[in-house]
This record gives C-alpha cells, sequence and structure tokens, in this order.
C-alpha cells in the first residue's frame, strides 16, 4: 500500500483458537500500528456450495463464517466453511484496500461505497497464490463489498490491509451557534498536482466572513498550549481550538455556507505531509467572543495518481 496500513493477520494468536469464532473486537485488536479501522464486517452467505480449505493455503487459517451461528470462523487448513460475501465498513473514509484469498484462484470483485453510495468498482487479477491485492480509489470510500466473479466459488480470507490514518478525518469538538455546531465536508481529496477543496457548513445566516485557521500540530500550539485548548478563558465557553494556529485567514461566507480550495502543489516529497485546519465563525450574539468554533480536520496529502 502507498499509505500507512494496519495488517489483520488471521493466524494472530489474540484472535482465537482455529476451529473456533472471533469477534470484530478482536480483529480490531489484532490489527498492527495501533489496531485496525474497522467499524463493522459482515459475512453474507451466498448461493455457492460449502467449501474445505485446501486450495493456495500458503498464509494459514482464514476468516470464513460459520453457518450454525453465522459466526466469524477461524478456519485453520483442510476446515470447512460456509460460503460467503463480505462486507466491510471503515472507522473513517479510505482510498485503499488490501485482501489477501484463500481456496480460490479466480477473480475477486469489489465494490466500493460512501455513504450507502456505490462509487467504484474493480475486479482483481486471478489469485493464483493466496498473496494479498492492492486495490487504490480515486474517490473516497467507507465501505467494501467483497465477492467472487463466479457464482459457484467459496474462499476464505487470510489476511487484510487497512489505511492506518484516512487522508480527511475530523476529529475533536466544535459548539453551536446560531445556526448549529458549524461543519465541514470534504469536496476534493488532498492530492499532489491537484485541487484540495472542501466546505464550510452552518455558519451564521447573517453573517459574512469566518476565520480559517492551519496548524501543523493537534496536539500543541505555542500560545495555547495543549490542545484542544479551551476558549472558555476568552469568552467562548464550551468551544475549543482543536489544532495549532500557523496561518489565519478571514474568508467570506454566504448564507451559512463557503467553500475553500487549495491548490497542492504536485512535489513528491509532500505526499504523507499531514496538516490540519478549523473554522471560526463570526458569531456575535454567541457568546463576548463573538466566535464559535467547528471540528477541526486532520489531512494527509497523498500521492499522485499513476498514470
Amino acid at each position: 500500500m502507498s499509505v500507512g496500513f494496519s495488517l489483520i493477520d488471521l493466524d494472530a494468536s489474540s484472535l482465537g483458537t482455529t476451529g473456533g469464532v472471533t469477534t470484530l473486537a478482536a480483529l480490531r485488536s489484532a490489527g498492527t500500528n495501533g489496531g485496525a479501522p474497522l467499524a463493522a464486517i459482515r459475512l453474507q452467505p451466498n448461493l455457492a456450495a460449502s467449501g474445505i480449505y485446501n486450495t493456495n493455503p500458503e498464509l494459514g487459517r482464514g476468516l470464513a463464517r460459520r453457518a450454525s451461528d453465522n459466526g466469524l470462523l477461524l478456519c485453520g487448513v483442510y476446515g470447512s466453511f460456509d460460503a460467503f460475501d463480505a462486507e466491510f465498513d471503515f472507522d473513517f473514509p479510505s482510498t485503499e484496500f488490501g485482501i489477501s484469498i484463500g481456496d480460490w484462484l479466480g477473480s475477486m470483485v469489489l465494490d466500493f461505497y460512501s455513504q450507502g453510495v456505490q462509487i467504484d468498482t474493480i475486479t482483481s487479477t486471478p489469485y493464483v497464490t493466496s498473496n494479498a491485492k492492492f486495490f487504490q480509489s480515486a474517490n473516497l470510500f467507507d465501505q467494501v463489498r467483497v465477492r467472487a466473479n463466479a457464482a459457484t466459488a467459496n474462499w476464505v480470507i487470510p489476511q487484510l490491509y487497512f489505511q492506518s490514518q484516512g487522508p480527511w478525518r475530523l476529529y475533536g469538538q466544535g459548539c453551536p451557534g446560531s445556526n448549529g455546531i458549524p461543519s465541514m465536508a470534504l469536496n476534493a481529496l488532498p492530492r499532489l498536482g491537484s485541487v484540495y477543496a472542501y466546505t464550510v457548513l452552518n455558519m451564521p445566516l447573517s453573517e459574512v466572513f469566518f476565520l480559517n485557521v492551519y496548524g501543523m500540530s493537534s496536539n500543541l500550539d505555542p500560545t495555547l498550549g495543549a490542545l484542544p485548548a479551551s476558549l472558555n478563558a476568552f469568552g467562548a465557553p464550551g468551544c475549543f481550538a482543536n489544532c495549532e494556529i500557523n496561518f489565519m485567514q478571514f474568508v467570506q461566507s454566504a448564507n451559512g455556507t463557503s467553500t475553500i480550495s487549495l491548490p497542492i502543489p504536485n512535489l513528491p516529497g509532500l505526499a504523507n505531509v499531514t496538516f490540519m485546519h478549523q473554522a471560526y465563525p463570526f458569531d456575535p450574539t454567541i457568546n463576548s467572543l463573538e466566535f464559535t468554533s467547528s471540528r477541526a480536520v486532520r489531512v494527509v496529502i497523498l500521492a499522485a495518481l499513476s498514470p
């Protein structure tokens, strides 16, 4: 994978014993690099026959479905399992995903979704061995559905790979203003040689500007100290500074929204650089500071797409 990742290897002893079942919590904890950002997993029965794990088993035991209770089966070599299709939900939007397949020599079909809407479909090259294959989408996705490209196929999953940090991730706490809690939505991914764009929402309808800040840290600001920093002492109770303030700008808004575009130079050294930003809408009727605050966004600059 071209980004930091968390690997779930189904041979991990912490997942349980071969032939038994495991749990979502155990799968999350078994992920490398601090745990896998796996929000949900569903193994849905399909119309293929039950299988015996005896084809390309080089990577050890695999995840499969146990028909008796729909459990997450830790299937060992020559173990039996019920055929299934798989769905994975992620903690945050991602652009890359990896999976190894055992007991199947054909191709797999991966459907990518964002907030329930299908955005992409990729058919893999054949899994001649169980080595993992990696998939990249030009758009953010928060769910992947995986199935074989043959209705008679059954298969198991020896390894899973997840991005360990999404390229665009909201964090921290916002505070309510006269039009709700200010929020942000992604319009275009932060990628080398492209324009990163996002929209600030839920700002006061009657005001025409907000303070936009960028920073390189989510832990410490030289002036405010440890982050998040309460703005109570400045006259904004319940509001927080969630990112360092290295640069600030006043930006116009209209009807409570504003879209910001930020060109990203095509400089290889910027790939995987992380920065943060946060919005402070002008809202004079809410508190004595006359500003509220949004949640912050952690942004990771992606490499340019391969031609």
